[in-house]
């Protein structure tokens, strides 16, 4: 899970376009992000040893969904992307509705990287537990003051330290199994709820497919490129987060369990009973996810101006030049921290928030899925769309409450008319 943004990626100023391997990577990073330090521990936590049938099961669902993701991306390139796609296949309302929807989907999602963050830095430095929201609200508004102030990530040095970060993690995972008695997990018992739990979870983690469309127009020789992309991309996303998923079941297994403590790179690290390598680590991670939400801030940002600027939402809430400026960081400021106070109020921090993502992501989802099986009903594509279809609406089944809450809200964006411009 990572971003849906299009400034992460800086297009090649030559005129040969995104390649396999560029492609590949963007596909890495944006399916392997920040949340790969939590979100296994978080499924774990809810689905105990069933977590891994969870994560197989979305490693083997996920190709059919990337590949009507890449086709879409093929046919409908464009920098709005999939929402381009509904625009045209289904319904320009539904597509105002989905980019509304978003908007508040991240605005509530954002506050999760500052809630990563406090896990991080209460593991490096041996902070109390009940410092959780405390932090979460600080580094939410140390992102938005990041902004706020101008200043940018550098796009190399995020890349560089994502690839040791992740680098380091796998590096990890693979010491504990290798160091395991045996790679066969103990059973826990099984637990329907926290089963259908841990794969909205999974989603989460597998949110990103999408995004890679909002790139498209860059992709050279396409036809041939996400084909291959995709080849690479999807087994590869899979087999890592099984890796990391039973690598750190086998290690908590041993010690009594995550005893509340969702830091994934802080439970492999451990076994190594070294203060000096823990904390080098913990570190590390705490690092990029605090990269990752400066970005994920600025992405917000965008999309909320550009939402503001196009007359979907009231002109106080944001500047309307498409751009994050006071006005807008401050609306993201007050809604980050007004979250935050939520989870603290019900005593719940991920497993309050990722399931209502996830089932924002899914509608998203289920309507660019039902456009494709129109649009595509004659091939390929449109049987895979239709079978992937089914996939999101049993995975929104898993996610109810929450289903029916994202759909609600929908339905009223739906209703909320565009202002005319008025006439001087």
């Amino acid at each position: 899970m990572t971003q849906t943004s299009d400034f992460q990626y800086q297009s090649p100023t030559s005129s040969i376009g995104i390649g396999v391997p560029q492609l590949t990577a963007y596909y890495l990073s944006n399916l392997i992000g920040a949340g790969v330090f939590v979100l296994p521990a978080l499924a774990q936590e809810t689905a105990g040893s069933w977590t891994l049938i969870a994560w197989l099961l979305m490693a083997l669902c996920a190709g059919p969904m990337a590949w009507v993701m890449g086709r879409i991306s093929i046919d409908f390139p464009n920098k709005n992307g999939i929402l381009a796609f509904v625009q045209q296949a289904v319904s320009p309302q539904l597509s105002r509705g989905l980019s509304l929807l978003i908007v508040i989907v991240m605005i509530v999602g954002n506050p999760i990287m500052g809630v990563i963050s406090a896990r991080y830095a209460i593991a490096a430095f041996a902070l109390p537990e009940t410092w959780l929201y405390q932090l979460a609200i600080g580094f939410m508004c140390l992102s938005v003051a990041f902004n706020f102030l101008g200043l940018r990530n550098s796009a190399k040095t995020q890349t560089i330290l994502v690839a040791i970060a992740m680098s380091t993690l796998l590096a990890l995972s693979l010491i504990s199994l290798a160091n395991a008695p045996s790679l066969v997990p103990e059973t826990t018992t099984f637990v329907p709820g926290g089963f259908f739990a841990a794969i909205g979870v999974c989603f989460f983690a597998y949110l990103g497919w999408e995004n890679v469309a909002t790139i498209a127009p860059d992709v050279d020789q396409p036809e041939r490129t996400f084909p291959r992309a995709l080849l690479i991309s999807v087994p590869l996303v899979g087999v890592i987060y099984l890796v990391i998923a039973l690598a750190l079941l086998l290690a908590t297994q041993t010690t009594g369990g995550l005893g509340g403590n969702l830091a994934v790179v802080d439970h492999l690290v451990r076994p190594f009973h070294s203060p000096q390598l823990s904390m080098a680590v913990n570190l590390l991670a705490l690092i990029v996810v605090v990269l990752s939400t400066n970005a994920w801030v600025l992405s917000a940002a965008r999309l909320l101006s550009t939402t503001v600027r196009d007359g979907h939402l009231p002109a106080y809430l944001a500047e309307t030049d498409g751009s994050g400026g006071a006005r807008t960081l401050a609306t993201l400021a007050g809604s980050y921290a007004a979250v935050i106070g939520t989870m603290a109020v019900f005593g719940e921090a991920e497993d309050l928030i990722v399931p209502l993502v996830s089932a924002g992501f899914l509608l998203v989802y289920a309507i660019t899925l039902y456009g494709a099986l129109v649009h595509y009903r004659h091939s390929w594509t449109g049987r895979l769309a239709g079978f992937a279809l089914i996939l999101v609406l049993f995975f929104a089944a898993s996610v109810p409450i929450e289903t029916a809450t994202v759909v609600g809200v929908f339905l009223l964006l739906l209703l909320i008319r565009k202002p005319q411009a008025s006439k001087h």
